[in-house]
């Protein structure tokens, strides 16, 4: 029979034993859950995972995110349409900035203009973390 082994409260491992008897401390796996999950005598219940937002990609991560979206050329078209100094600048700074942070002006202003929702936002920089 399977049986699961709790240390403080969460199932850390699953084992084959003949019977749970002799192993007063182990939990018969038929009663549910699996690695990971809290126990806490009576039912065992899955932690809930919290998503970690990245607060920065690399540029890569993030051009290659926007191709994903097919968002370059969307990205591209504002860019080449901001005027006078700031829009040169903000072409250098998507061009050449070293990171892309998830709170960068020109990102949020971006997203905003292109109709991106935070959770969208938030969406890409955690897929792009992955690339």
């Amino acid at each position: 029979m399977r049986a699961h082994v709790v240390e403080n409260g969460f199932v850390v491992n699953t084992i084959i034993v003949g019977s749970i008897v002799d192993f007063p401390w182990l939990i018969d796996a038929e009663n549910g859950g699996s690695i990971g999950d809290a126990w806490d005598g009576e039912t065992f219940t899955t932690p809930v995972s919290i998503a970690v937002i990245p607060e920065e990609i690399t540029p890569r991560q993030g051009k290659i995110i926007l191709s994903r979206y097919g968002l370059t050329a969307a990205v591209t078209a504002y860019l080449d349409a901001m005027e006078g100094q700031a829009g040169e600048e903000a072409r250098i700074d998507f061009e050449f900035a070293s990171s892309w942070r998830r709170d960068w002006p020109l990102l949020c202003e971006a997203a905003a203009e292109l109709g991106l929702t935070d959770a969208q936002i938030d969406q890409m920089f955690s897929e792009a973390s992955l690339i």
